[in-house]
């Protein structure tokens, strides 16, 4: 009985006219996207901030990176990244940058998102050591000639400058 009671009501709620829906004048047009235009600005002025801070603080962004990302998993949440970043002193618009790399989407960023141009050199390296080598491990044996268990920066360029690897090294 209930139930019919409320199948017609809902019915009569459906037959009643409804108010015109507000159409948006070119005024709001403007201010709309004078807002998103705003909010790319800001996204896109943070991340170059971020790179910068990364750059001065840690030298590199994949140093940085890893400060952001201790878990190694090679993807954040946008609650860890605020934190992080708030953490390591980086005092940018966190939030309008999380909106510029992900937009409105709820899920994770990574190193790629992050700076493409260093993931795509990270991945070319990763390619070369692979192919020449077979892997990171056997290419650090291989690079690693007084068997020290490091190598200096300018050995390790040298080496790879000998072996044929191209791009940027330093």
């Amino acid at each position: 009985n209930l139930v019919l009671k409320q199948a017609a009501a809902a019915k009569e709620r459906a037959l009643l006219p409804r108010p015109p829906a507000r159409v948006l004048d070119q005024a709001d047009e403007k201010k709309f996207k004078r807002r998103k235009t705003s909010m790319l600005r800001k996204g896109f002025q943070a991340k170059l901030d971020l790179l910068e801070f990364a750059h001065r603080r840690y030298g590199n962004t994949m140093r940085f990176w890893f400060k952001l990302d201790r878990e190694e998993n090679m993807k954040i949440g946008q609650k860890i990244f605020l934190r992080r970043c708030d953490e390591i002193a980086w005092r940018g618009n966190g939030y309008a940058l999380w909106r510029y790399l992900y937009g409105d989407a709820n899920g994770s960023l990574t190193f790629q998102e992050l700076d493409p141009g260093a993931a795509h050199m990270l991945a070319s390296f990763q390619a070369f050591t692979n192919d020449l080598f077979g892997g990171p491990s056997k290419s650090f044996c291989q690079l690693d000639t007084n068997r020290s268990g490091r190598i200096v920066k300018e050995e390790f360029i040298e080496k790879l400058e000998s072996l044929g690897c191209t791009g940027s090294l330093s």
